[in-house]
């Protein structure tokens, strides 16, 4: 479990990694343990609802299921 101020280990997304996918950019990067749950549905909805506002200043966003 990371702690507040830890760096976060790199790990694929997609066809890159967190670590490339950082590069030269912000990134909005939200972990859930398990999906359909009422905590996780509120936190992804909440960065849905943000989606279109964080791409346009440059964000990406990133939901990573654990």
């Amino acid at each position: 479990m990371l702690k507040l101020g830890d760096v976060a280990p790199d790990f694929p997304i997609r066809d890159t990694t967190l670590y490339r996918l950082l590069e030269g950019k912000a990134a909005a990067v939200f972990f859930f343990p398990r999906a359909f749950t009422p905590g996780c549905t509120k936190e992804a909805s909440e960065f849905r609802e943000e989606y279109e506002n964080l791409r346009r200043s440059g964000c990406d966003v990133v939901g990573v299921l654990r």
